[in-house]
């Protein structure tokens, strides 16, 4: 899939990020990796990430700066996938988020159509439940990608991702467990370019394990971001 995932924040304070308030919620517990930058206490503004290593990295960026701007800051990371940690969004107990722009869209909408980097945030925009907000969204941009080793491209004339239709049914796909349900994986897939693969195999997100899988030839074709080195 092609979705843009434009980096943002979501945030359901206002405090000293001037956004509008919202309703808060019970703070976090002790079992999500919970770290006091400065200040701490019930004032201070909790970040979270999602469990993989780029969104924990955009995190901690947040946080720094925040931090050295004279803001109480905690962080909780590696909290789980959307589906988990948009809970935590919604009731409160965490308070600011780095997020992708087109999977969010789609993760509020289903229904969600646009594909450009403007009017995905427009669109995105109009999805968001009443208790969250956006910042403005950064210039930098990831995507999930299909990939396969070089020697797979190879062997098949492998271009673009429609390439694989013809030989998906012999293929095993991987990637984050999410991706068996999600319209940016296995549905989207099977829907935009055809991809009926024999099997999916659940795996990691942004990390080693999904690389190593499709090196050692354990799957045949593996969701990358287009970020991963």
């Amino acid at each position: 899939m092609n979705r843009r995932r434009t980096t943002l924040l979501v945030t359901v304070l206002a405090g000293a990020l001037a956004l509008s308030a919202c309703g808060g919620g019970d703070p976090l517990d002790e079992d999500g990796e919970q770290t006091t930058r400065t200040g701490g206490g019930e004032d201070a503004l909790i970040i979270g990430s999602a469990n993989f290593p780029e969104n924990v990295l955009l995190a901690e960026i947040y946080a720094a700066a925040l931090s050295d701007a004279g803001i109480a800051v905690e962080t909780n990371l590696n909290i789980g996938n959307r589906e988990a940690y948009m809970l935590g969004m919604e009731d409160g107990s965490i308070h600011l988020i780095p997020e992708y722009t087109g999977n969010l869209t789609l993760f509020l909408n289903e229904a969600a159509q646009e594909t450009e980097s403007d009017a995905v945030f427009a669109e995105l925009q109009e999805s968001l439940p009443d208790n969250l907000t956006v910042l403005n969204k950064a210039e930098a941009e990831d995507k999930d990608s299909v990939a396969v080793t070089r020697e797979t491209a190879d062997e098949f004339g492998l271009v673009a991702i429609g390439d694989l239709a013809p030989h998906a049914p012999n293929m095993v796909l991987g990637g984050p467990a999410e991706w068996r349900d999600r319209f940016t994986g296995v549905p989207g897939l099977q829907e935009v370019y055809g991809l009926e693969f024999s099997s999916f195999r659940p795996l990691d997100a942004g990390s080693t394990l999904t690389v190593q899988a499709l090196l050692n030839g354990q799957i045949d074709a593996a969701n990358i971001f287009t970020t991963d080195p």
